[in-house]
């Protein structure tokens, strides 16, 4: 007589260890895309901040001084974007720049005009003060180092 001897199921154990397993794979995998996420919402502001950068550039062939509101330029660009992007510009006696955030960011882009009497043609990534993934985007992704003047928001550090 011969007795088959069937195995049914997942000891106990062998379930424990794959669960285990895809524990240790899930802790490494999601920060790791976490960052890779907030880094491409980070470098979608880059091409906005250059284009309306590139239109004051134009506008101060034209009229030897930088717009102060989007509206001036021929580029058509807005203040606000559905995915959350602002942008504002700033020029004065000192400082020409345009500034780029999104929404669920703790960063900001910034690209002085070429002109500027501060930071002529400088880039800027700031972090806010104390959140790790934005001080990582700014000095690590982005190759910055900090400093400790050209801040334009509060509470914010600056990488250049």
């Amino acid at each position: 007589m011969i007795i088959h001897a069937y195995k049914r199921g997942f000891t106990l154990i062998e379930v424990l260890a794959v669960v285990v397993i895809i524990a240790v794979l899930a802790a490494i995998a999601v920060p790791q895309y976490q960052r890779a996420v907030y880094k491409s919402r980070y470098h979608a502001l880059l091409p906005v901040a250059q284009a309306i950068y590139e239109g004051n550039e134009a506008y101060f062939l034209g009229h030897r001084k930088y717009a102060t509101d989007l509206a001036s330029l021929d580029i058509g660009g807005q203040n606000q974007y559905p995915d959350g992007t602002t942008v504002q510009l700033r020029s004065d006696d000192n400082y020409s720049y345009v500034l780029a955030k999104r929404t669920g960011l703790n960063n900001n882009y910034i690209v002085y005009q070429s002109h500027s009497k501060q930071f002529p043609s400088g880039i800027h990534c700031e972090a806010k003060q104390g959140d790790s993934l934005a001080q990582w985007l700014c000095e690590k992704a982005m190759k910055g180092t900090k400093t400790s003047k050209g801040s334009v928001t509060s509470g914010y550090d600056v990488y250049i």
